[in-house]
């Protein structure tokens, strides 16, 4: 059985199993229709999951003839059919159907897109988006994935080797860039879809492209020539490659952002903090002063998401880039990775190899019992 945690700020233990209702949310009921128990689990599990985390509903599994919300589903060669009831006041009925049953995590999670884009006229486009990220698989070996946002869904889509730090290429889905370790680092682009691969940049030291521009156009890629990695810049159709930092030290983790610059992670004090730089200057300027130790610097548009580090604790913060005080959002634990859903709607973090997705304007946690370990790397 999937347990559903609502929480407002994480404690020290691994098992979160208190559920906080919220005043203001709408009760929504529910009910599976299905000769399948074991799908009628799943997508049960799902429904409850994506309706909560939308921060409006507060779904309830009734009996059919109580529901509001009506799902039947049915296995069809191979694959997966959901038909949609809705009895509100703003009724709706909408058939879904996938050819790969393994897909079904897709399937509620558009339909939760459009029930709640037809009952609230807003889209939650971060539920339909997927997952790219790299898991050690033993070894000097690491493969690349795409999943669901809850992980219920899991592709490997590159494989033999080690191969890391994937980084979506467009908006599409279709392509991806990632370093594979052939010797030395190369940099490659992958069509998802048709398997072509595209050798793109190589460096002795490391070669590691840290973020797309969202035209597809730029790249970002952290560099170490010389043995001190420093910040690239590289334009896909002219192949021109622009060193940005100089900095004989530590240059990471470079983002996009607003007004021509970028966001880094460097050491230049001596210890590892957010900075932002303008593109074709050499001036930086600190952008986190509170605490030490800060890391994975996420933006979306101009607000900053960012892991700080002390005795083995992590905690979520969130600022802009305007050097406003970050507040903190999330406590407790060791958080391996976090990153922005598409939209800047919600934080997709894994704490202690567990899934949790962060609602930073509520200030709500839905955490996942799906265990990942070994995770290299993630994007939403």
């Amino acid at each position: 059985m999937m347990v559903l945690s609502v929480i407002t700020v994480w404690a020290e233990e691994r098992a979160i199993d208190i559920v906080k209702p919220v005043s203001d949310k709408v009760e929504l009921t529910y009910t599976i229709i299905s000769s399948d128990d074991g799908l009628a689990k799943q997508i049960g599990e799902l429904v409850e999951f994506d309706f909560s985390a939308l921060s409006t509903f507060l779904p309830k599994r009734v009996s059919a003839n109580e529901a509001l919300l009506v799902l039947t589903a049915t296995k069809e060669k191979g694959g997966v059919a959901i038909e949609v009831s809705y009895k509100g006041a703003k009724p709706f009925a909408r058939g879904y159907k996938t050819d790969d049953a393994n897909r079904y995590p897709f399937l509620v999670h558009r339909l939760a897109a459009e029930l709640s884009e037809h009952l609230t006229k807003n889209r939650p486009i971060w539920l339909e988006k997927p997952v790219l990220y790299a898991r050690y698989a033993g070894a000097g070996k690491s493969d690349i994935y795409v999943a669901d946002y809850t992980f219920r869904y899991q592709r490997r889509v590159i494989t033999g080797g080690m191969n890391i730090f994937p980084k979506w290429a467009d908006q599409t889905g279709r392509s991806i860039y990632y370093t594979a370790n052939e010797g030395r680092p190369i940099l490659y682009r992958a069509d998802l879809y048709s398997g072509e691969r595209e050798r793109i940049l190589s460096s002795g030291g490391m070669t590691v492209c840290s973020d797309v521009s969202p035209d597809g156009s730029r790249l970002l890629v952290t560099m170490a020539p010389k043995g001190e990695p420093n910040i690239y810049l590289f334009e896909r159709e002219r192949r021109k490659l622009t060193q940005l930092t100089t900095f004989r030290g530590i240059d990471v983790s470079a983002l996009f952002a607003p007004g021509e610059k970028i966001v880094m992670v460097s050491d230049r004090m001596g210890y590892p903090n957010i900075y932002t730089q303008k593109i074709g200057e050499e001036r930086v300027e600190q952008v986190v002063f509170a605490t030490k130790s800060n890391l994975q610097p996420r933006v979306y548009g101009t607000m900053l998401a960012y892991l700080s580090q002390d005795d083995g604790q992590s905690s979520i913060f969130l600022g802009d880039l305007g050097g406003h005080l970050g507040k903190r959002i999330a406590t407790g634990g060791r958080v391996e990775w976090i990153d922005w859903s598409p939209d800047g709607k919600r934080l997709l973090a894994l704490r202690e190899s567990h899934v949790v997705v962060v609602d930073p304007v509520k200030g709500e946690y839905w955490a996942l019992p799906t265990q990942l370990s070994g995770i290299q790397s993630l994007q939403w």
